[in-house]
């Protein structure tokens, strides 16, 4: 795989020993889908729809239970799906965020057993007192930042690329 955000990518041949690796336009690593260009549409829509999956899987299997295990099921087997790695991938579109969003949104329908047109999801999930997923993301990239800068994780602080030219105020 050749990473460029370029409209010509370079088309470059790469060997192991005397054999030619065949390209590929995506690549799954550790959980998170690379796509040639750095965009994240494929990882969210991966996760997405993992994420469904089990949704409709415990949709299945725990319907006639109550909300408090309906919500135990969703933040321990649903939601570690759409955060997982955040800080690698984090929405940078509005697209992304909605798509993820909307997994959130039918389990809180599931859990509260109102599929009326007319019920406010937004109400429901403040029922439930769910941080929205974009805020959790936030927190989880400021606590990793956190933890970078004191020492709490193995993240290189001092070897990080400076900015080249000033951006904003000098």
């Amino acid at each position: 795989m050749t990473i460029s955000r370029k409209r010509e990518r370079p088309t470059l041949q790469y060997k192991l020993g005397d054999e030619r690796l065949s390209t590929v336009e995506t690549i799954t690593y550790l959980g998170a889908t690379i796509s040639i260009d750095l965009r994240w549409r494929e990882h969210v829509h991966n996760i997405s729809a993992k994420a469904t999956r089990v949704l409709n899987f415990v949709r299945r299997n725990i319907h006639h239970c109550t909300s408090e295990v309906k919500v135990l099921a969703y933040t321990s087997l649903i939601r570690p799906h759409l955060e997982y790695a955040p800080a690698a991938w984090d929405p940078y579109t509005a697209r992304d965020s909605h798509q993820l969003d909307r997994v959130q949104r039918r389990a809180a329908r599931f859990v509260k057993r109102d599929y009326r047109q007319t019920t406010s999801v937004s109400e429901l999930i403040s029922e439930l007192r769910w941080q929205s997923l974009e805020d959790r993301r936030k927190n989880a990239r400021m606590s990793l930042f956190y933890k970078g800068l004191h020492g709490l994780a193995a993240i290189p602080v001092n070897e990080l690329q400076r900015p080249t030219r000033c951006t904003r105020y000098c």
